[in-house]
């Protein structure tokens, strides 16, 4: 949806405004959260007094006194950011991309950053409108268990460094195959325990050239996959030197944040059978034709 973003009036010599409530408008539907203590927010323009500011420049940049918080904080909104993300864009396929030890060292997070980086931005140069999101994930077993194929999770070497590899989201991409493996006729298939039913699978091959072995499946169900890959965001996951938990791509479009807008009363919200609650507030939904019209 497109229009103007509604903000509390600014008063004159008052600092700080309230937000009561913040609506994340998506192209069909809107979700408006009402925490249960509103938010006090600068004014636009304002900065905090020099005392404060002295106070926070004493701080060495990755040294905060309050880190574990801190990586709390970014690690939630990196997975909202992300869920956002992939609810507002219209990805049609999802997929694990490997790191090939005969390419590049995967167990150093920089060489394996500059590498993915690499095969990314060169891919979308060939496809202007190839879009991802790849979230980065450490390896259950280290280097000796994956060779010796011990069971995914069971690996009891805990001091030793895991090698990384990507979960992600992708659209408009067309250089992709099926996966064919010489153990098994015609194309290759993944079975969910749980249903029971077979997904095929592809490959592609720029991507098995200069990175490493992948998988990509069609999403049937954005809404599973999205809360599959997201649970990869976690304090523990692997991170970089530019602090970044997940890669996405310049040409996603993002859902436009309004705050406090006028069509809706907190203390009389429109009826709605969509209501999320939290121990932080309430989460309402609904559809653009009726809330903006």
């Amino acid at each position: 949806m497109k229009g103007k973003g509604f903000a509390a009036p600014i008063i004159e010599g008052v600092a700080y405004y309230k937000v009561t409530h913040l609506a994340t408008v998506y192209k069909d539907y809107t979700k408006i959260y009402v925490p249960n203590v509103p938010w006090e927010k600068l004014q636009p323009g304002l900065e905090l007094n020099k005392i404060l500011s002295t106070i926070s420049n004493m701080t060495p940049r990755g040294h905060s006194i309050n880190k574990d918080e801190n990586v709390d904080r970014a690690t939630r909104r990196a997975r909202k950011d992300v869920k956002e993300l992939i609810e507002y864009n219209d990805f049609n396929m999802w997929g694990t991309l490997t790191v090939s030890p005969k390419i590049v060292d995967r167990f150093n997070p920089e060489a394996v950053r500059e590498e993915t980086h690499k095969i990314l931005k060169a891919e979308r140069r060939k496809y202007p409108s190839f879009a991802y999101i790849v979230i980065p994930e450490l390896h259950k077993n280290c280097e000796e268990c994956v060779n010796l194929k011990v069971k995914s999770g069971d690996c009891p070497h805990t001091d030793r460094p895991k090698a990384i590899h990507f979960h992600g989201f992708f659209s408009n991409y067309p250089d992709i195959v099926p996966a064919h493996n010489s153990k098994y006729p015609g194309q290759m298939k993944r079975k969910d325990k749980k249903t029971g039913k077979e997904y095929l699978i592809f490959n592609a091959p720029a991507f098995a050239d200069r990175l490493g072995n992948n998988d990509f499946e069609i999403i049937e169900s954005k809404e599973a996959v999205k809360n599959y890959i997201t649970k990869y965001i976690t304090k523990d996951m692997p991170t970089f030197a530019d602090k970044k938990r997940y890669w996405a791509s310049k040409n996603l479009e993002r859902p436009k944040k309004l705050e406090n807008i006028p069509q809706f009363d907190i203390s009389a919200p429109p009826p709605t059978d969509k209501v999320y609650i939290n121990d932080y507030g309430k989460q309402y939904t609904y559809n653009n034709a009726r809330l903006f019209t």
